[in-house]
């Protein structure tokens, strides 16, 4: 185990102390606090409505976290972890994307956020926000106007959707670094590691099934993190979206101001992605269009065939001297015969047509 988580928190006071953990949510009592299109949805939160063509949805916990603690004057950040399991799905390949951000805030609907994007938190990407605010983006869209890297990279935002620093989502194992998809509806799960009198940001990600990586993703330490937190602070997610549906989900949390977060059982997490028709042909239908294609060939080649017999049968029966011809003269030629007798159509061969021409040479003025 590394040495941060325990030296975490010797700096918390354990009157203050915040630990707990949901392995699911529970629509009756689900624990925290759901605004405004949020809700639990079969044991997960659900933070946006696919209906409402601008949707904001937050999850917080109700009771706030003590960020600062003050002892012989002296001010310092308390620290936490936390883990938990996401999923977002879009429901078309072309979505501009809009992910979701774990946040630390002052109020539960930080003022002036807008309800179609910048995660539900924020004004626009160049005003700061009104209050101390900390977030961790899980980013699916690209903005050229917040130097975002691309579309799946993680980041933290200090009172800005400018966020302070950015990496590609993923993790690093000991053959690299290896990518993790956060918009394609799979389960991933994050950790993050808030060291207060440190003022370091360490956050993890790893798809559900693979062990936690033993370093961070992203590392961010700057002493100005005290300028975005205050005393006591909400502790949740918040996501936003405009006319393209996107499901952002909350499977399972975990936390702790005491510890190391209790770790979330993820066995029996459900698994989200588009039906079958949404995302690609079943087998079945790619068998039946195939045949259907073959049987079409197979038409097509007996009615050109069909087609072609007949033109040649009909040709044939026009070339067939009848009876009553026989007995009289002229009679019909057929071309192959003509073609024979004539060597292909020869003037040599040709008599009728040849003795006309050369009479008119011999009868004509010399101007012809």
């Amino acid at each position: 185990m590394p040495r941060f988580p325990i030296l975490l928190f010797l700096f918390v006071y354990p009157s203050f102390a915040l630990d707990f953990l949901f392995n699911s949510f529970n629509a009756t009592n689900p624990g925290v606090i759901l605004i405004p299109d949020a809700r639990v949805d079969t044991s997960v939160i659900r933070l946006l409505n696919d209906s409402n063509q601008y949707s904001l949805g937050r999850a917080f916990y109700p009771t706030r976290i003590k960020m600062k603690q003050t002892q012989n004057s002296t001010t310092t950040l308390s620290s936490f972890s936390t883990s938990f399991v996401f999923s977002i799905l879009p429901t078309i390949a072309s979505s501009p994307g809009f992910g979701l951000a774990f946040v630390l805030s002052n109020w539960t609907n930080p003022p002036g956020a807008l309800a179609s994007q910048y995660f539900g938190l924020f004004t626009n990407a160049t005003v700061p926000s009104a209050a101390p605010l900390l977030a961790v983006e899980f980013d699916t869209g690209r903005n050229t106007e917040f130097n975002d890297p691309d579309r799946n990279h993680i980041g933290i935002d200090l009172n800005s959707l400018l966020s302070a620093t950015t990496k590609p989502g993923g993790y690093n194992s000991s053959a690299g670094f290896v990518p993790v998809s956060l918009g394609n509806g799979q389960n991933v799960r994050a950790w993050i590691d808030f060291d207060g009198p440190n003022f370091q940001i360490n956050v993890t990600v790893a798809p559900v099934g693979v062990s936690r990586p033993s370093v961070p993703i992203l590392s961010f330490k700057d002493p100005a993190i005290a300028n975005y937190t205050s005393e006591e602070m909400y502790v949740g997610f918040s996501a936003s979206k405009t006319t393209w549906i996107e499901a952002q989900r909350i499977l399972a949390w975990s936390f702790s101001d005491t510890g190391v977060a209790r770790e979330i059982n993820v066995t029996n997490l459900p698994v989200f992605s588009l039906p079958s028709s949404s995302n690609s042909l079943s087998a079945g239908a790619i068998a039946g269009i195939t045949i259907g294609c073959v049987v079409l060939l197979v038409i097509c080649v007996f009615v050109v065939s069909w087609y072609w017999y007949k033109k040649k049968l009909r040709a044939l029966e026009e070339d067939v001297i009848e009876d009553w011809e026989l007995e009289y003269w002229p009679h019909r030629f057929s071309y192959g015969e003509l073609s024979q007798a004539t060597n292909g159509f020869s003037m040599d061969q040709l008599f009728g047509l040849r003795w006309i021409w050369e009479s008119v040479q011999r009868n004509s003025p010399k101007q012809f």
